[in-house]
């Protein structure tokens, strides 16, 4: 506060604008790493299809079915005009960038 400034001295000041230059520097090299990714796009999620065929008789090593795996995309930009702050416990997101989401 105002009052509390009396008691500070100019190295006490120096220090604190050290940390405040820190905490910008951190805060904006994290910003610059995500803008670099803005454009990428991510898997969000996967969807499957499943596809069977009926064999009058069974034919050695072939299967009846297959199953195909279709990851679903989305863009980091998109990502994050989407989120919102709306009070809740912030926690450690998902690590969209690298495709790394456990599902």
């Amino acid at each position: 506060t105002i009052d509390n400034m009396d008691n500070l001295s100019l190295d006490s000041l120096s220090e604190h604008a050290d940390c405040l230059k820190a905490i910008y520097n951190t805060n904006q090299e994290a910003l610059d790493k995500v803008n670099l990714k803005m454009n990428h796009e991510v898997i969000c999620g996967y969807e499957y299809n499943v596809d069977s065929t009926i064999l009058a008789k069974a034919i050695k090593d072939k299967k009846p079915w297959t199953i195909e795996t279709v990851p679903i995309r989305k863009s980091v930009k998109s990502c994050v005009e989407d989120w919102r702050y709306t009070g809740e416990q912030l926690k450690e997101i998902d690590d969209v960038f690298n495709d790394k989401i456990d599902y």
